[in-house]
C-alpha cells in the first residue's frame, strides 16, 4: 500500500522533531501537475484534498514556535471546456 502525503508528513515530522537543531520539511503533492496538464479535474482535486490533509497533520504536530509556509502550485494548464 502506498502511504498518503499526510502519513508521510507525520512520519517525517516525528523523526525530525527528535533533533535539537531544528529542521526544514518540504512537502509537495506532485500529482496535481499531472492532473492539470492532462485536464483531469478529478485527479487535480483529489491531490489538493490530500495536500490539505497533510497541512492538517503539519499544523497538529509541529511545535507552536514553528514558522510555516503553504504554497499553492502554479497554474499548469487546466482548462475546463464547456
Amino acid at each position: 500500500m502506498v502511504p498518503t502525503i499526510a502519513e508521510m508528513t507525520e512520519i517525517a515530522l516525528n523523526r525530525l522533531d527528535k533533533g535539537s537543531d531544528g529542521f526544514l520539511l518540504q512537502v509537495e503533492g506532485g500529482r496535481v501537475d499531472h492532473g492539470a496538464h492532462g485536464n483531469d479535474a478529478a485527479a487535480l482535486i483529489y491531490d489538493q484534498i490530500e495536500f490539505d490533509e497533510a497541512v492538517g497533520v503539519a499544523l497538529d504536530l509541529s511545535p507552536t514556535e514553528t514558522t510555516r509556509c503553504w504554497l499553492s502550485p502554479p497554474t499548469t494548464g487546466m482548462r475546463i471546456r464547456g
